[in-house]
């Protein structure tokens, strides 16, 4: 498991942040069988539980991280027909703003991480079209899940 994985390598507080809010309650009840009481979950933003500076694993949707700082942060779900959210037929205005806000939720999302950024992206779908641009620059490089 990721989390672990940067537990163990010294980064003792670390965000995950939910796109898909279809893994959000078997992500959450994993991370708390596999953390049990370092594992906290983030409702709201602002939440006091995240804001205080101790070491474990906070788990919360896009909406929930802004102003938290994390030393590492695993973004899931950031996945082709997550990011952004599909909502049918829509103007050219109305998909402008939809994407300007999954740009948005996503900035808000990476820049939460102090030193270290992962994404655990779907196979099946595969990764947003908002990140093909970074994954093509070289600026996210892919590698198979472990």
């Amino acid at each position: 498991h990721n989390a672990a994985a940067l537990r163990a390598a010294g980064y003792v507080r670390i965000g995950v942040i939910c796109f898909d809010l279809g893994i959000y309650s078997d992500l959450s009840a994993s991370l708390r069988e596999q953390f049990q009481n370092l594992a906290f979950e983030v409702e709201e933003r602002g939440d006091r539980l995240a804001v205080v500076p101790r070491p474990g694993v906070y788990l919360m949707t896009p909406e929930a991280c802004g102003g938290l700082e994390f030393d590492a942060v695993i973004i899931a779900g950031a996945d082709q027909g997550i990011v952004p959210m599909p909502i049918g037929e829509l103007s050219r205005e109305g998909y402008l703003s939809t994407l300007e806000e999954a740009f948005k939720e996503l900035y808000t999302a990476v820049t939460r991480a102090r030193f270290v950024l992962r994404f655990i992206i779907s196979p099946s779908r595969g990764p947003s079209e908002l990140l093909l641009p970074a994954i093509s620059s070289g600026i996210l490089s892919e590698s198979p899940a472990r």
